[in-house]
């Protein structure tokens, strides 16, 4: 039977990728082409509306789930005291139940495909805008402090004794600016594989939780069979691990509908590109946090070196010292 807690925790994960990865793409192609063409933005704002309104249907299946849940949670607090009318009924719905739930985990299958056929549409594009940019973005220089920046510092190191490396202040601040300073430059190849791998994931965890529901069936059907065939009663131990699961099973489908729907709302955030800025210094400059933020932001004033004119000296021959004569001049400033 399939472990309905393993399959909540992949599809939520397998989402939350998709959201993620679609994002870094269309960060990625906004970068290439040094700015987010209405068109362009047109086409993720399509593919993200599908991917929401999927990710939405799948939620509701999860509530009908939920409302299963309940039932079984009914059915075994009722088992030793309700009438065999009762319990026939109660079964009889949930059997109801499960099968309608397995008609729109089928549905949601459908629904996947097509969602990955408007990509698809696209996908092309997508990937023109990638392997022909009509800018060159490279990502700032590595920043003192960081993690990256230490270990290039350690290789630099003569050989001999040293001491253990000592952290300083700036390591986690540097580590934090680092980061999400390489969030606004994505690898767009790799971002656009991860998105497909996602959906992938997706499409293989409703297969699971497709399958899930049918084993759901089997045991409702089971417990009908029961009322009048005493040979086909579930063991008292069936029973209550049927029951206990169920217990688990809400809550890791209550997690997944709140995180689910979470994703939902974030995948209709579009994406902007990294801000515009001068080229950036040779790969092997090593730049302080202050660098690399200024790096990033337009220069809007100059200010001009003081010039320093001498105009003549005078040398005292009985004291033996020399007086020179300075006269400063400060140019009117650009205009």
């Amino acid at each position: 039977m399939e472990d309905l807690s393993g399959t909540l925790q992949s599809l939520t994960s397998c989402i939350e990728l998709a959201m993620k990865s679609l994002y870094d793409l269309q960060t990625a192609t906004i970068n290439a082409n040094g700015e987010n063409n209405p068109r362009h933005a047109e086409r993720y704002k399509r593919v993200r509306a599908e991917l929401r309104a999927h990710w939405e249907h799948i939620t509701s299946l999860l509530n009908k789930c939920r409302s299963f849940g309940a039932d079984v949670h009914l059915l075994h607090a009722s088992v030793t005291t309700a009438s065999k009318d009762d319990i026939r009924e109660l079964l009889e719905e949930m059997l109801a139940k499960c099968r309608q739930d397995v008609d729109i985990a089928e549905q949601l299958m459908a629904r996947h495909d097509n969602v990955l056929g408007l990509y698809a549409q696209y996908r092309d594009r997508f990937r023109d805008h990638l392997d022909h940019p009509k800018v060159q973005v490279t990502p700032p220089g590595r920043i003192r402090g960081s993690p990256s920046h230490a270990a290039r510092s350690s290789r630099r190191q003569s050989t001999g004794p040293t001491g253990p490396p000592q952290s300083t202040p700036l390591g986690p601040i540097a580590s934090f600016v680092e980061d999400s300073i390489a969030s606004l430059y994505p690898d767009g190849n790799q971002a656009m594989a991860e998105f497909e791998s996602a959906m992938e994931g997706i499409h293989a965890s409703l297969s699971r939780l497709s399958r899930f529901l049918k084993d759901q069936i089997f045991v409702c059907q089971r417990g009908l069979d029961s009322l009048y065939h005493p040979s086909h009663n579930l063991t008292p131990r069936q029973f209550q691990e049927f029951t206990d699961s169920w217990v688990t099973y809400q809550g890791a489908l209550m997690k997944a509908i709140q995180d689910i729907t979470r994703i939902c709302d974030a995948v209709m955030i579009d994406a902007v590109g990294a801000p515009r800025r001068p080229p950036s210094p040779p790969e092997e400059e090593e730049l302080s946090p202050w660098e690399v933020i200024r790096s990033t932001v337009p220069r809007f004033a100059r200010v001009r070196r003081r010039s320093v004119e001498t105009t003549g000296y005078r040398h005292d021959s009985h004291s033996g010292k020399t007086e020179i004569g300075i006269t400063s001049r400060t140019p009117h400033s650009e205009n």
